[in-house]
């Protein structure tokens, strides 16, 4: 894949000749086709348009000519440029929307339209927008959103395991004092150092013993 800047790190593996080619004297890079693996997605231009620059190897900087939007949980697109045989790719994030106003500050109300318990309309109103970087970024708060929910669900639980497990704990702590366990624990302790128990000397002093 590509870094954000556009530099690419894969080429797309064709197995035929570069479908790109440079006109004798002139600038201008010129397609001879689409590159298969986007005969089937959009250019990029118009309500599609996603602002995606990509530097080529001469240091020229151009816009991604052909796209291809990924909605996975974390969505990104890929792109390729005339003059490339090959495929670019980076996150797809909303495009800033420029304005001398303030910008908003969303509260929990606010952030309810967008999250996934109003789907239906909230989609059918992105659909007039014509927007894919706002599209793809809505459903990327969308599963923020349930993978919020599960994981405070799997804490929930860890918590309420952890609490049963400290009165456990607590429980078994108590039958220790109620046998007066530390005390008599010690006290045989004791009894045996006096007494000079071979298991509480020390290693030399058993093994010098064996060999006399």
């Amino acid at each position: 894949m590509a870094t954000t800047v556009g530099r690419a790190a894969m080429a797309a593996a064709t197995g035929n000749p570069p479908d790109f080619f440079v006109r004798p004297g002139r600038d201008a890079i010129t397609f001879r086709e689409v590159p298969y693996y986007f005969l089937l997605d959009r250019r990029n231009i118009g309500v599609d348009f996603v602002p995606y620059p990509i530097t080529l190897s001469n240091d020229e900087t151009y816009q991604a000519e052909f796209i291809r939007v990924i909605m996975e949980p974390d969505p990104f697109v890929m792109a390729a440029i005339r003059g490339s045989d090959k495929i670019f790719s980076r996150p797809l994030y909303a495009t800033a929307r420029f304005s001398y106003d303030p910008r908003p500050h969303y509260n929990e109300q606010d952030m309810f339209l967008l999250g996934p318990a109003r789907v239906k309309s909230t989609d059918a109103a992105l659909e007039l927008v014509k927007d894919v970087t706002l599209t793809a970024e809505v459903f990327r708060y969308r599963t923020l959103c349930h993978e919020v929910e599960r994981v405070e669900t799997r804490l929930k639980e860890m918590e309420d395991t952890l609490g049963r497990i400290v009165a456990l704990k607590y429980a078994c702590t108590r039958r220790l004092e109620m046998a007066d366990a530390v005390a008599r624990i010690q006290e045989e302790k004791e009894a045996q150092i006096r007494l000079g128990s071979p298991w509480l000397r020390p290693s030399w002093q058993m093994r010098r013993g064996r060999r006399s």
